[in-house]
């Protein structure tokens, strides 16, 4: 008790600022009744800080049993010395002969160290871990991660491997070059199941490393006409979708993995606890919402192992695809389609750049022809060989879900809304079945390997760096205009895609791989968009996370006291720190600073 009281007691001490507040006030009780008094009523020496309060209430609290109850169900070796030191082979061999991992379920592979280490989209510092192990089972979870207190190990989750932030990315040692570790990658690939889907209700129970498209291809094969909305992009799983707090197209009309699609979540807590953080209900007002503790956590709470999920009903879809003369006219249409409440499911903006390069990989595609039916006799084309071309103007792509009648009619109001900022109607092509629609959104899907192909001297050796901020939808036009201006002045390639319906933009930086001098430009403009989302009351990331690549921004957009409160969560909850280290908070001062001059160099270099 002592022991854990103590750790307590240093880990909020650690982070003095975690309730601070930027004006300070007192409140003055009377009977009945609270209210704001002036901090001038009493001499500021007689004050009580809400930090040094906050402090008290918290080591009070472990000492009447609260909080030393979750403290004292950490591991015993947890505040003990360790059997031996980052023992990773003691670590593997007790996992196989106490816990039942098979042979393929602990991997110290080469090649498959090198796909949970590094990502070839991702372009932060990364380092190889030091096994791969996947459990089966929640019992298998709860297994490694006690063993992992008493063997010295860091655990880091990964689910579908998707990040661009390199949220998995093995923290091999602080940037002193001390703090040397034993990493083992936690792959959930094997805990893929999903449960019975209930149809009535609407919802389904996943195992964390479930793909999105396989589940929704499941409810398919089953005939069942409900789906799971949230489409980050191929490959994500659930897991690291809840994780990350991920979105995707379906955003404007279906909310975030933060939002009400994830009932409750089943998580394994750094003392190898299992919890379940509500229930299955549509909605609950039992206390907090503890499950969006740990959506956006990034595993530095614990490891989401299952979830409930909310499904939504398939409709009928048709789509348009809307050109206009510029981009802020593309903008504006789109707040004003929004705010006539048209029953759009996605809203995505194209700049002509992207459509260019789009237009270049379709002429070039050598696969089967694909053909459509519109209802307007574009100025846009098929190819001979089937293939829709685009105008190469700014361009919305919009679904509309919906019966036949309410479709129509949106379909109409659309057009309304277009002619007034500068479309032609003539240009406007919409397609109403499945087939058709999927040919006309296939633009959308081929955005990003398009803008590689379609760069200045091809695609040969060429990468490409995702960026990703939010601002408000009235702000986007000038963020885009921003984009542009910036490529231009810095001689990069930066196709626009933007969920323009919820103010989520994406610039495609394709760049030469090796090319150090071009490489620091992207950086360079990176942090610069980043800012610039900032000073249009943005957010620095939409729906990537913050992983490694985004940590220095946080204390910036979120404050220093809402900062410092996230780290006395993770102080409190994983004192030890094994869960993900370094994803998502810095580990030290020393190390956020570091990343400042590091950041710093690039900028000053580029001017």
């Amino acid at each position: 008790m002592a022991s854990s009281l103590a750790r307590t007691g240093r880990a909020l001490a650690r982070r003095p600022g975690c309730i601070a507040r930027p004006s300070p006030t007192r409140l003055v009780v009377a009977p009945g009744r609270a209210r704001q008094a002036s901090s001038r009523a009493l001499p500021s020496q007689q004050s009580v800080s809400w930090q040094t309060l906050i402090t008290s209430v918290l080591v009070a609290a472990a000492a009447a049993g609260g909080l030393s109850a979750y403290l004292l169900r950490q591991p015993q070796s947890a505040s003990a010395t360790p059997k031996k030191e980052r023992d990773l082979e003691g670590y593997l061999a007790e996992l196989a002969q106490e816990h039942g991992f098979g042979e393929s379920q602990i991997v110290t592979d080469a090649s498959d160290l090198d796909t949970h280490g590094k990502s070839p989209w991702s372009y932060h510092p990364a380092h190889n871990p030091s096994a791969v192990v996947y459990p089966e089972r929640i019992e298998q979870v709860q297994a490694l991660v006690r063993l992992a207190h008493r063997y010295g190990i860091t655990l880091v989750p990964f689910a579908g491997g998707t990040s661009l932030e390199a949220h998995w990315a093995t923290p091999e040692h602080g940037r002193d070059g001390k703090r040397k570790r034993t990493v083992v990658s936690v792959d959930f690939a094997l805990m893929d199941r999903i449960g019975d889907v209930n149809v009535d209700d609407g919802d389904v129970e996943v195992e964390a490393g479930v793909k999105y498209e396989d589940l929704n291809d499941h409810l398919k094969s089953l005939g069942i006409p409900l789906f799971f909305p949230v489409d980050p992009g191929p490959g994500a799983a659930i897991g690291g979708m809840m994780a990350t707090g991920g979105s995707g197209t379906g955003a404007v009309r279906y909310g975030t993995m933060k939002g009400d699609y994830v009932l409750n979540a089943t998580v394994v807590l750094p003392n190898g606890e299992v919890i379940k953080t509500r229930s299955r209900a549509r909605k609950s007002s039992a206390g907090p919402d503890l499950t969006k503790l740990f959506l956006g956590s990034e595993g530095c709470l614990g490891f989401i192992v299952k979830a409930t999920l909310r499904l939504a009903p398939l409709l009928p879809t048709s789509i348009a695809v809307v050109p206009f003369p510029s981009v802020r006219d593309a903008c504006s249409a789109a707040q004003n389609i929004l705010a006539q409440g048209v029953g759009v499911q996605c809203i995505e903006l194209l700049d002509d750049t992207m459509l260019q390069v789009i237009n270049r990989a379709t002429a070039a595609n050598d696969g089967p022809s694909t053909s459509t039916s519109t209802t307007s006799s574009s100025s846009s084309s098929s190819s001979s060989k089937g293939e829709i071309r685009h105008l190469e103007k700014p361009s919305l792509f919009i679904k509309l879900q919906g019966n036949d009648v309410h479709r129509r009619e949106d379909e109409r109001r659309v057009r309304a809304i277009a002619a007034k900022w500068g479309c032609r109607d003539r240009d406007i092509k919409v397609t109403h079945d499945e087939a058709s629609n999927e040919a006309l959104w296939r633009a959308r899907k081929i955005a990003l390997w398009s803008a590689i192909e379609g760069a200045p001297g091809g695609g040969q050796g060429k990468k490409c760096w995702t960026t990703d901020v939010c601002v408000p939808i009235s702000k986007m036009a000038d963020l885009f205009e921003w984009v542009r201006q910036e490529t231009t002045k810095n001689n990069l390639f930066g196709p626009l895609v933007g969920h323009v319906g919820d103010g989520n933009a994406h610039s495609l930086i394709v760049f030469q791989d090796g090319d150090e001098a071009e490489f620091k430009r992207v950086q360079a403009f990176v942090h610069r968009m980043v800012d610039s989302a900032h000073e249009l009351e943005g957010t620095c990331t939409g729906e990537h996370g913050i992983g490694r690549g985004k940590r220095m921004y946080l204390k910036r957009e979120l404050g220093e006291g809402s900062l410092q409160l996230l780290h006395s969560l993770k102080d409190i909850i994983d004192p030890s720190g094994i869960m993900n280290p370094g994803a998502l908070l810095y580990e030290d001062a020393a190390e956020e600073e570091a990343e400042k001059e590091e950041v710093d160099s690039i900028h000053a270099e580029q001017h």
